[in-house]
């Protein structure tokens, strides 16, 4: 084999390895570009469930207070009856207390 046919098919060799070697290389920057954009992708998808899921426990932490509020709010307007009602039954006894002292018992 004479240095002609061994340079020959060294750049017989390097001719079509070349464009395999620029496919190659294209794959793997649009590998990186598909990566890149997949991960921006996934961050912002996370980025705004985390935002919607702060926003759904304030919510429902406001809730919760605003039940809690009225809640306590009713409690006092019950405590409030309570003390009326005992102070009336308190009232009653007293006037049948009266009642019974003015009329004797045979």
């Amino acid at each position: 084999m004479s240095l002609e046919q061994i340079v020959g098919a060294c750049v017989a060799v390097i001719v079509a390895g070349a464009p395999a070697m620029v496919a190659l290389l294209k794959i793997r920057e649009l590998h990186i570009a598909v990566n890149s954009a997949l991960a921006s992708f996934v961050a912002a998808t996370k980025l705004q469930s985390e935002e919607r899921i702060a926003a759904t426990v304030k919510q429902a932490e406001e809730r919760i207070l605003a039940t809690k509020l009225q809640s306590d709010l009713h409690i006092k307007d019950l405590n409030k009856t309570l003390e009326a009602i005992m102070h009336r039954n308190d009232q009653l006894l007293d006037q049948l207390a009266e009642a019974v002292k003015r009329f004797p018992v045979v």
